[in-house]
C-alpha cells in the first residue's frame, strides 16, 4: 500500500474485523490516518497473524481472542520513506495474557491506563533516518 488512505481502505475489508471510519491525524508533522479496529474470535480459535511488516517479521492479532473484544488504535502515518504503522491496544477490560495469568476478568481493568496511553501516542516523533554505514 502506497498511501495511508489505501491501507486503511484494504483493512476496513478484513473479514471478521469492524473498523471504525478512518479520521485525519498528524505525528510530528507528517500526515496520517487513524482508525479503530475490533474482532470477537470464536472460543478455541486461534488467532494467527494479521500481516507481515516490511522487514518480514510476522505481526500477530493479539490481543483478539477467547470470544471477547479488544479495540485496538491503528494510526497510518505517510512519513515520507513509506508507511509507518503505530499500532496500540485500546480497552479498558483484562487482557488475554493477564487472564493466562490468572489475573480476574474485569470491564474495567484498565480504564484509567487510557490518558497515559493517549499520552505515549502523542508524544510519538519521527526522526531522520540513521545514516547508511560506511562499506
Amino acid at each position: 500500500m502506497t498511501t495511508p488512505q489505501k491501507l486503511a481502505a484494504a483493512i476496513a475489508t478484513w473479514p471478521k474485523f469492524t473498523t471504525t471510519a478512518p479520521h485525519p491525524i498528524s505525528v510530528d508533522g507528517y500526515p496520517g490516518l487513524e482508525l479503530a479496529i475490533e474482532r470477537t474470535t470464536e472460543t478455541g480459535c486461534d488467532p494467527g497473524n494479521s500481516w507481515r511488516s516490511a522487514s518480514n517479521a510476522l505481526v500477530d492479532a493479539y490481543p483478539f481472542a477467547a470470544g471477547r473484544t479488544y479495540r485496538t488504535i491503528i494510526r497510518i502515518v505517510d512519513a515520507g520513506r513509506g508507511l509507518l504503522i503505530i499500532r496500540a491496544a485500546d480497552f479498558t477490560n483484562t487482557s488475554p495474557f493477564e487472564l493466562g495469568g490468572g489475573v480476574k476478568q474485569s470491564a474495567t481493568r484498565h480504564s484509567a491506563d487510557r490518558p497515559e496511553l493517549q499520552a505515549i501516542l502523542d508524544s510519538v516523533r519521527i526522526g531522520a533516518p540513521a545514516p547508511s554505514p560506511s562499506p
